[in-house]
């Protein structure tokens, strides 16, 4: 099981008025978890922005997901 990861940008950073410099690396890594947060940010907003009484749709799935992991954390903590 290898741990190479790939370095997709390599951004330097100077703080003003130090000698404080380093480098900012964005790996793949990174970039598919901004991919995935950018998702799931997108359903959660089309999912909450018609919200109803009886949910339907992505509302529905939602809520499934929220109260899936509500009872996950009730019985792991109890």
């Amino acid at each position: 099981m290898g741990t190479d990861v790939e370095v997709l940008a390599r951004i330097p950073v100077t703080i003003p008025f130090t000698d404080v410099s380093f480098n900012i690396v964005i790996s793949d890594i990174i970039v598919v978890s901004w991919i995935i947060m950018g998702i799931l940010i997108l359903w959660a907003y089309l999912a909450t922005r018609n919200m109803k009484i009886v949910p339907t749709g992505l509302q529905l799935s939602a809520e499934i997901v929220v109260e899936t992991v509500n009872n996950l954390v009730k019985s792991t903590m109890s």
